[in-house]
């Protein structure tokens, strides 16, 4: 690479995050972020991960999440000694039912970022009950054919602040905050070969994500608690019928073909989903990095 291609490089690249960090109701992760192992699978020596107890964190979209901020500093305290991040800018991961995602059709008449934000604040005033100044929200636009879509994440704002000041405190800036299921689509995305129209199953020990989209754009975002108290083997019959149900929906509703179920599931590697899911063929069922499920979050949030 020549010194005018690295320069242009560095101008064009948004700053890389020194770690990820992922909050659940039942652990904290995180993922030192070097350029060498930035698309490994297995994160090296560079992952960490610490189990919660009931009741230290509680996702909610709008009532606090931590419960015992002294008990979650110091995790983090540990995580600061045993993996050093490089600089001083993390990303976070949020509780995927700490936020809540939106996929609006796009009037083509909306020409310029003004008009574009005042859309994306009407169409959330009439989604959500809180005022429009309570919540933090980001969204980007998506092609869709003749038409477009905006994609919109959006939580309270007093519940992002929380997670941050666990950053500030230690003067460590945070960068993108998103959630679980945005950073393993965006995982996804990347990937060399995928088929177009899929869709993305997150399992997880509290939620089920699913994301569908066509070559033209997004289809459907829905998003499911899954209770902590339920067995392994429920959640994993529930997820299942709901994924089998989205796939229908998708057919006979929106009259689109999937071609592939792109699946992570926190059950392990005996809970037999994939096998469940044979029953949708021909449409392709893929784990998504097997054997390394924790560490998908993390490497797409970067």
């Amino acid at each position: 690479m020549s010194l005018k291609e690295k320069i242009v490089r560095f101008l064009a690249e948004q700053p890389k995050p020194g770690m990820v960090f992922q909050f659940s109701p039942g652990y904290v992760a995180a993922l030192r972020t070097d350029p060498e192992t930035r698309s490994s699978d297995s994160g090296g020596e560079h992952f960490w991960r610490h189990p919660l107890p009931p009741g230290v964190l509680e996702a909610n979209y709008l009532k606090p999440n931590i419960k015992d901020r002294g008990y979650l500093q110091k995790v983090l305290d540990e995580v600061f000694n045993e993996v050093r991040p490089q600089g001083n800018s993390v990303n976070l991961l949020l509780p995927e039912v700490s936020g809540r995602v939106f996929i609006f059709s796009l009037e083509n008449t909306l020409a310029n970022p003004l008009e574009l934000n005042r859309f994306v604040e009407w169409r959330l005033s009439r989604q959500l009950t809180q005022d429009i100044s309570q919540i933090r929200y980001s969204y980007q636009v998506f092609n869709s054919g003749p038409e477009k879509k905006v994609l919109v994440l959006c939580s309270a704002d007093d519940v992002v602040k929380e997670y941050e000041s666990l950053f500030h405190s230690r003067k460590i800036n945070t960068g993108k905050v998103t959630l679980p299921s945005l950073s393993v689509l965006n995982l996804v995305l990347g990937e060399a070969g995928r088929e177009d129209d899929l869709l993305v199953a997150d399992l997880d020990h509290d939620y089920l994500s699913l994301i569908a989209l066509a070559r033209e754009g997004f289809l459907l975002y829905r998003q499911k608690p899954v209770w902590s108290e339920v067995e392994p083997e429920k959640a994993i019959e529930e997820a299942t019928n709901e994924i089998e149900n989205t796939v229908n929906f998708i057919e006979d509703k929106l009259k689109r073909r999937l071609q592939v179920v792109y699946l992570r599931s926190k059950f392990g590697r005996d809970s037999n989903l994939d096998e469940k899911l044979k029953v949708l063929a021909p449409i392709k069922i893929i784990k998504i990095r097997p054997g390394h499920e924790e560490l998908v979050p993390l490497l797409g949030g970067l």
